[in-house]
């Protein structure tokens, strides 16, 4: 069920002959993500499955020590956002409030964050986001 009038349907039609296109050039973003951290000890990047694939819609990652939002603020100064899509855990939020604690949900609240990724990404942005992340990650 949708909403769309009929402009926005139309430009959506046309977008859609292009959707496979458009998720390989995230994926590629990801590739490019991968490849240029894996070496850092303090990410934990997204996992592969063999037996599946990913659009990225985000590229997620987790930082396992330090101030994630003292990095996020870093990386903004310098132009490069970054997003917490999952602020707080769903059971802490007044809809749905509930008396319990999860453990791993509120560490994954408090270290995770979005790295851009769009089918527009260069790679001298690329190189821009991975390699200030990278120094400011070993400043630390």
């Amino acid at each position: 069920n949708s909403r769309l009038d009929s402009i926005q349907a139309a430009i959506l039609s046309v977008k859609l002959k292009y959707l496979e296109s458009f998720i390989e050039e995230r994926r590629q973003v990801a590739n490019f993500y991968d490849e240029a951290l894996s070496g850092i000890d303090e990410l934990i990047l997204p996992k592969r499955d063999m037996n599946s694939t990913h659009v990225y819609n985000q590229y997620t990652v987790q930082l396992k020590s330090g101030d994630v939002e003292k990095l996020r603020s870093s990386l903004k100064e310098l132009g490069i956002p970054t997003m917490k899509y999952y602020p707080e855990p769903l059971y802490n939020q007044k809809a749905y409030k509930q008396n319990i604690t999860l453990e791993h949900t509120e560490k994954l609240c408090n270290t995770v964050f979005s790295l851009p990724i769009g089918t527009d990404m260069n790679e001298e942005q690329l190189n821009y986001i991975t390699q200030n992340l990278i120094e400011i990650i070993k400043q630390k």
